[in-house]
Protein backbone atom coordinates (compact mmCIF):
# COMPACT_ATOMS: atom_id res chain seq x y z
CA UNK A 1 0.00 0.00 0.00
CA UNK A 2 2.86 2.37 0.81
CA UNK A 3 4.55 1.72 -2.53
CA UNK A 4 1.31 2.56 -4.33
CA UNK A 5 1.07 5.83 -2.39
CA UNK A 6 4.69 6.60 -3.27
CA UNK A 7 4.13 5.95 -6.97
CA UNK A 8 0.76 7.69 -7.23
CA UNK A 9 1.20 10.65 -4.91
CA UNK A 10 4.87 11.30 -4.19
CA UNK A 11 6.61 10.65 -7.51
CA UNK A 12 4.37 13.08 -9.47
CA UNK A 13 5.19 15.81 -6.92
CA UNK A 14 8.90 15.18 -7.40
CA UNK A 15 8.56 15.69 -11.14
CA UNK A 16 6.80 19.07 -10.89
CA UNK A 17 8.54 22.41 -10.66
CA UNK A 18 8.34 24.01 -7.21
CA UNK A 19 10.09 26.95 -5.54
CA UNK A 20 13.34 25.80 -3.89
CA UNK A 21 12.15 25.79 -0.24
CA UNK A 22 9.08 23.73 -1.15
CA UNK A 23 11.15 21.45 -3.36
CA UNK A 24 13.48 20.69 -0.43
CA UNK A 25 10.53 19.85 1.81
CA UNK A 26 8.99 17.55 -0.81
CA UNK A 27 12.28 15.74 -1.42
CA UNK A 28 12.84 15.41 2.33
CA UNK A 29 9.40 13.88 2.80
CA UNK A 30 9.96 11.59 -0.18
CA UNK A 31 13.24 10.42 1.35
CA UNK A 32 11.44 9.55 4.58
CA UNK A 33 8.82 7.53 2.68
CA UNK A 34 11.58 5.75 0.75
CA UNK A 35 13.28 4.90 4.04
CA UNK A 36 10.01 3.47 5.37
CA UNK A 37 9.66 1.42 2.20
CA UNK A 38 13.17 0.08 2.65
CA UNK A 39 12.65 -0.92 6.27
CA UNK A 40 9.28 -2.45 5.46
CA UNK A 41 10.89 -4.58 2.75
CA UNK A 42 13.69 -5.56 5.14
CA UNK A 43 11.22 -6.53 7.86
CA UNK A 44 9.34 -8.65 5.33
CA UNK A 45 12.55 -10.54 4.54
CA UNK A 46 12.93 -8.94 1.11
CA UNK A 47 16.52 -7.89 1.68
CA UNK A 48 17.40 -7.40 -1.98
CA UNK A 49 14.50 -5.00 -2.41
CA UNK A 50 15.39 -3.21 0.82
CA UNK A 51 18.98 -2.75 -0.33
CA UNK A 52 17.78 -0.90 -3.44
CA UNK A 53 16.01 1.66 -1.24
CA UNK A 54 19.16 2.29 0.79
CA UNK A 55 21.73 2.32 -2.01
CA UNK A 56 22.37 5.74 -3.63
CA UNK A 57 21.99 5.86 -7.37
Amino acid sequence: MLIQFFRDQVVPLLRKHHPEPIRREIFGAAAEVAQLLGWSAYDAGRHGVAMRYFTPR
